[in-house]
């Protein structure tokens, strides 16, 4: 198995679970209206929460100037590498 198979995979096995986890919170949302012992105003995420209803939100901290300019000196470096074996005829 190749790696994208691999990850396909595993795409399709997180797919299928959250297809399962809604349709048991759905059930369970209906069920519980039916026997109205539920709160006007509740909605099914209020109900029964799932880790992908939140999104997420990643926060960078702003770069200090030493640490952008050794960013800088490292890109610079790994860039003449790459064109020094290139200039070589050397293929990666």
């Amino acid at each position: 198995m190749t790696p994208r198979q691999f990850f396909a995979r595993l795409n399709a096995q997180r797919d299928r679970d959250r297809q399962q986890a809604e349709l048991a919170r759905i059930m369970s949302f209906l069920i519980a209206g039916a026997s109205g012992n539920m709160k006007k105003g509740l909605t099914i995420r209020k109900f029964w929460p799932l880790p992908w209803d939140t999104e997420k939100v990643v926060k960078f901290e702003p770069q200090s100037p030493e640490e952008r300019k050794a960013f800088e000196e490292r890109a610079k470096r790994v860039f003449q590498h790459i064109k020094s074996k290139n200039a070589n005829g050397i293929q990666s």
